[in-house]
């Protein structure tokens, strides 16, 4: 950070020269807003990476302090991120005691894991706008929801990727990224290859329209249960 790069870049048959300033980014990978129109939150959360669970109730109770009546939770390209940190999202949603997943391996054998609680958000109306870039994580976030009635999920087939992989580190300092296991969701849902269907489904459209469809849908749907 703080020193320069210089990049030659050939564009449209002619050379650009470009000194660009390297620098450390941090990343938000979550954020929300109240919806001026509807009073209802918005919050996005671009991937599952480290303390995103804290960011996520952190920005929950700052939309409710602020008169959120429901919220909207965009996970439209959420690629995922690590499972802990979606499990203990899924606490606040999922009774203490309740199944929110489980794992099998290789060996037949099967993990569960089961919420700790507190479940503090389960009353609050909740809808969850997926698309075929929603993975992993995200999926397992969608799909839980989706078992236990709390959410509407709305948007277009997610991904489909229901493994576990295990990151070995070795000393020569290369590593070797290997998948353990299979997720099933609290209903036992195998997603792999196949992913989450929306309660309603809405076309994963590339274009750029003025009218964001899937999350005017999201916003609807909390409003008429209001």
């Amino acid at each position: 950070a703080g020193t320069t790069v210089k990049l030659t870049i050939k564009r449209n048959g002619s050379v650009l020269t470009i000194d660009v300033a390297r620098a450390k980014i941090s990343l938000k990978a979550v954020s929300g807003s109240i919806h001026k129109n509807t009073k209802l939150g918005i919050i996005t959360i671009t991937s599952f990476s480290r303390g995103v669970a804290q960011s996520f109730l952190d920005t929950v109770n700052s939309l409710v302090a602020q008169g959120a009546r429901g919220l909207v939770i965009d996970l439209r390209n959420n690629p995922g991120g690590f499972l802990d940190e979606v499990v203990s999202m899924l606490n606040n949603y999922v009774p203490k005691g309740s199944k929110i997943l489980s794992t099998k391996y290789g060996d037949k054998s099967t993990e569960m894991v089961f919420s700790t609680g507190p479940g503090n958000l389960a009353d609050i109306k909740t809808t969850i706008l997926v698309n075929r870039g929603t993975a992993s994580a995200s999926e397992i976030f969608a799909g839980v929801l989706q078992d236990y009635g709390m959410a509407k999920i709305i948007g277009a087939q997610t991904f489909g990727k229901g493994t576990v992989q295990q990151l070995l580190n070795y000393g020569d300092g290369s590593s070797f990224k290997v998948t353990i296991a299979k997720w099933l969701t609290a209903n036992d849902m195998d997603i792999e290859k196949v992913g989450i269907t929306p309660d309603i489904k809405i076309a994963d459209d590339e274009t750029t329209t003025l009218t964001d469809e899937v999350l005017e849908k999201g916003l609807q749907e909390i409003l008429n249960e209001l």
